[in-house]
């Protein structure tokens, strides 16, 4: 009985190893949890929002009225202002 057993032990424990080992990640809202992020907000609406209302009136910004440091607004890959599916996103912001 003792040598049937081992194995159906192994596969337990190979089985049940990943669930203790990512349970930080599939127990949520827990001080010691961890979650995936979003950084969509911090980086890249507040620009969206910009290009597709200066789109919108049929202007593309060339230079960023957010910024003071000098660089040019179509140029940072934060704006994506020449990606083409801008354009789908102009007609649905008018």
């Amino acid at each position: 009985m003792g040598s049937s057993l081992r194995p159906a032990i192994a596969v337990i424990t190979l089985g049940l190893w990943p669930l203790l080992y990512f349970v930080h990640a599939w127990w949520p809202d827990t001080p010691w949890s961890q979650a995936i992020g979003n950084d969509f907000v911090a980086l890249y609406y507040n620009y969206k929002v910009y290009l597709l209302d200066m789109l919108a009136s049929g202007q593309l910004p060339l230079w960023s009225q957010m910024e003071a440091a000098g660089y040019a607004f179509f140029l940072s890959p934060f704006t994506q202002t020449l990606y083409p599916l801008n354009l789908p996103l102009m007609a649905y912001y008018e």
